[in-house]
């Protein structure tokens, strides 16, 4: 398992990462857009590979109402098969 920081480039490097991704995918992040989170959950989705998808990111009501981060994606990406945990000091 790598572990990679993306901090550029991050559609051209998320879509790479995605590509290569075998059997699990872990992301840990503070802030999943509702972009983001869409384009995840339409990868797998579409995606014929069985994977397992984990994403731990911050449940802050602020953060919900300024749209950094998004219920609607995290809805997606639930439905999409993916797990979600609330890491509350996740910074």
């Amino acid at each position: 398992m790598t572990i990679d920081l993306m901090d550029q480039n991050f559609g051209v490097k998320l879509n790479e990462e995605l590509n290569m991704t075998r059997d699990n995918l872990c992301i840990v992040s503070t802030f999943i857009s509702y972009t983001t989170a869409n384009y995840l959950a339409d990868w797998l989705d579409s995606t014929d590979k069985d994977i397992h998808c984990t994403i731990i990111t911050r449940f802050n009501r602020e953060e919900f109402l300024q749209g950094a981060n998004s219920l609607e994606g995290l809805e997606a990406l639930f439905k999409s098969g993916a797990s979600i945990y609330a890491l509350q000091h996740l910074h």
